[in-house]
């Protein structure tokens, strides 16, 4: 009696575990439909920001950034792909519909020198500094990341 009960609860918690396992995997699973959020950055520091105060965690929760208006927001990216970079690690590309595209090339030519952080769900997901005005309508975003840390940002990214 007990053997089939143990196995009854075995199974139940194989199901439960594959379905929370497909729901975080499949296409669509885990993300958010909150929109792409690009806000100029007024400040950095490492470690997690304070509870209640203000500023704006990373992904990772590493390091508290301060944000300031005006950026731009965007509700649907064309793409969010998940490539292998040359040195082994993992990038995301997004590419920017033509309305998006353009509002970012200002942006960018705007905050030049400056950094940018890229925010959905309330966190940063990359705020790399402006090296130019980015006019192609394309971001690869960078950062050492494994492949699960790629394919995770990019689940969170409206695409």
């Amino acid at each position: 009696m007990l053997g089939s009960i143990g196995a009854v609860v075995l199974v139940v918690l194989l199901v439960a575990a594959g379905l929370v396992t497909w729901r975080l995997l499949a296409p669509g699973g885990g993300t958010t439909s909150a929109p792409l959020r690009i806000l100029p950055v007024t400040g950095a520091k490492p470690g997690a920001c304070p509870p209640g105060g203000p500023g704006t965690a990373a992904v990772d929760g590493k390091t508290c950034y301060r944000l300031a208006a005006p950026g731009m927001t965007v509700r649907k990216l064309e793409s969010a792909e998940v490539t292998s970079g040359q040195s082994g690690d993992w990038t995301i590309q997004i590419r920017f519909d033509d309305a998006d595209a353009r509002r970012f090339a200002v942006l960018t030519g705007t905050y030049r020198g400056r950094r940018l952080a890229l925010v959905s769900a309330g966190r940063v997901i990359s705020a790399p500094t402006v090296q130019e005005s980015i006019t192609a309508g394309a971001v690869q975003i960078t950062g050492n990341f494994t492949r699960d840390e790629a394919e995770k940002i990019a689940a969170r990214l409206p695409a």
